[in-house]
């Protein structure tokens, strides 16, 4: 069995342009995650391993100005950037079985789970065609 890890996670989101231009259907979704960054912290809480990639937004290309400022990340920088559904199945994988995910925020999860949904239903989106 894996040692224990705990898994600190910061993630940054890109968000839509105007209130306007937010997707309310099948589900309200405003926060496009852009970045995930991530520490693993043994149990003595000792650094052991970083993970970060940056990902490519599907749902608001457009970058946000107030998360350009914010974040420092530009367009450029998510170009080549894998999509979610492949940044989340590689973050997944790094962080194995045998942790537990922490944030520095109450925003993070409820942000991780509604981009997790956006990927299952962009997948799903792709499979009728």
């Amino acid at each position: 069995m894996a040692e224990f890890s705990y898994i600190v996670l910061d993630l940054e989101w890109n968000q839509p342009l105007d209130r306007d231009s937010t997707i309310r259907e099948p589900f309200f979704f405003d926060s496009e995650i852009i970045e995930i960054g991530a520490l693993r912290l043994d149990e003595q809480f000792r650094e052991t391993g970083s993970f970060k990639t940056f990902i490519r937004p599907r749902f608001y290309p457009h970058m946000n100005g107030d998360v350009v400022r914010l974040t420092k990340i530009r367009a450029q920088d998510l170009e080549n950037a894998p999509e979610f559904p492949r940044a989340y199945a590689d973050f997944t994988r790094w962080c194995g079985e045998n942790c537990c995910l922490c944030t520095w925020g109450p925003d993070d999860i409820p942000a991780f789970y509604f981009n997790q949904r956006s990927g299952q239903y962009a997948l799903a989106q792709k499979q009728k065609y």
